[in-house]
C-alpha cells in the first residue's frame, strides 16, 4: 500500500510539473519576440492544443460514440495508428448519420481555449505576428475558431454533412487529401515561403504524433501536455 500511495504521489507530481513546464513555455513563446530571437510566424494544432479538448471526440459523446471515438483518437495520437488519415476516416465514420446539430452544440457551448492559450495569440498578435491554425480536425469548427480568436489563416478538413446529417465521409480541403502530419508542415512551408519567413523563424504548438513534422521543422516548438512520442 506504501509503494502504490508513493505511486500515486509522483505520478500526480510529475503531471504538476509538466503543466508548470508547458506554462512556462507558453510565456516564453509570448515574450521571444521582444527579446534576442526574432520570430515571424506562429503556427498551431487545434484540439488539445489550443483548445482545451478533442472536438470530434465531443461531437461523438453527444451521440452516444464516445468512447469508440475517443479511443481511436487516442490511439492516433500516441503514433499507435500509424495513418492518420484511415484513423480520422475511421472514426468520421462511426458518426454517420448523426444530426449536424451536434456542430452547432459543440460551438455553442463546449469551446474553450487551454489555460494561457488566449493570453499567448493576443501576445502574437500585438506584436504582428502572422498566427496559422492547423487542424486536422474540421473547418465547421476551425472557422469558428479563427474568427473569435484572431488567427490570420486556418487549414483543415472537411466533415461532409448532407441534408442535416453526418454522411461519416471526411476529405481534406476541397476534396483533397486529408490532412495529417505531413499536410500540415507542407501547408506552414508554403505559407513561410509565400511570405519570406525562414522556418527557423517559426513557432509552432501541438501535441500529438501529426504534429511532430511542424514541431521539428521549427525554430521553437512548444510540446503541449505532449503525448509520449511526441515529448522530448
Amino acid at each position: 500500500q506504501a509503494d502504490i500511495a508513493f505511486q500515486t504521489v509522483y505520478q500526480v507530481r510529475q503531471s504538476r510539473l509538466r503543466v508548470a513546464d508547458d506554462l512556462r513555455r507558453l510565456r516564453e513563446a509570448s515574450e521571444v519576440n521582444g527579446g534576442h530571437k526574432n520570430f515571424k510566424l506562429f503556427a498551431t494544432d487545434m484540439d488539445s492544443t489550443f483548445l482545451n479538448l478533442e472536438t470530434l471526440d465531443e461531437m461523438a459523446s453527444f451521440v452516444g460514440k464516445g468512447e469508440e471515438v475517443a479511443h481511436i483518437t487516442e490511439l492516433a495520437m500516441q503514433g499507435k495508428i500509424k495513418n492518420y488519415a484511415e484513423s480520422l476516416t475511421a472514426r468520421v465514420k462511426l458518426m454517420a448519420g448523426a444530426d449536424a446539430s451536434i456542430v452547432d452544440r459543440l460551438i455553442d457551448r463546449h469551446i474553450k481555449p487551454n489555460p494561457g492559450a488566449e493570453k499567448l495569440v493576443a501576445a502574437f498578435k500585438a506584436a504582428g505576428i502572422p498566427m496559422l491554425l492547423v487542424s486536422g480536425g474540421f473547418s465547421c469548427v476551425t472557422e469558428v475558431v479563427k474568427e473569435r480568436y484572431g488567427f490570420t489563416h486556418v487549414i483543415s478538413n472537411e466533415l461532409e454533412i448532407v441534408d442535416g446529417k453526418l454522411t461519416g465521409r471526411v476529405t481534406g480541403p476541397f476534396g483533397t487529401p486529408i490532412i495529417d502530419g505531413r499536410g500540415k508542415i507542407s501547408y506552414v512551408s508554403a505559407y513561410a515561403l509565400q511570405h519570406g519567413i525562414e522556418l527557423s523563424e517559426l513557432i509552432t504548438m501541438g501535441d500529438g504524433s501529426n504534429d511532430i513534422p511542424m514541431l521539428e521543422a521549427a525554430g521553437l516548438s512548444i510540446a503541449w501536455h505532449a503525448k509520449p512520442k511526441v515529448r522530448p
